[in-house]
């Protein structure tokens, strides 16, 4: 059941008429704004998600030294990766 508001937004008359103009047959604005809004942010979740991931990665490589070759013939080949200097 849909029973949270997202706020008005105010913008230009171009980007309203864009808008307009883009909508498929039989599309209400608010089934665009809806999709856009799920599409927006499920790109921050996986943006997220991903930085994560790297922030991980790379407090594991500084803790073992150890790296994922970029590209590897083998699926799980681990090879020793040298060190960053300090800085």
């Amino acid at each position: 059941m849909k029973d949270a508001v997202i706020p008005q937004v105010r913008v230009e008359a171009e980007l309203r008429a864009s808008l307009d103009a883009v909508l498929r047959p039989g599309e209400t604005l608010t089934d665009f704004v809806e999709v856009a809004v799920r599409n927006a942010v499920e790109y921050r979740r996986v943006q997220t998600d991903f930085a994560a991931r790297c922030k991980a990665s790379l407090v594991e490589y500084e803790r073992t030294g150890v790296s994922i070759a970029k590209a590897t013939d083998e699926p799980g080949h681990r090879e020793p990766m040298p060190r960053r200097p300090e800085a």
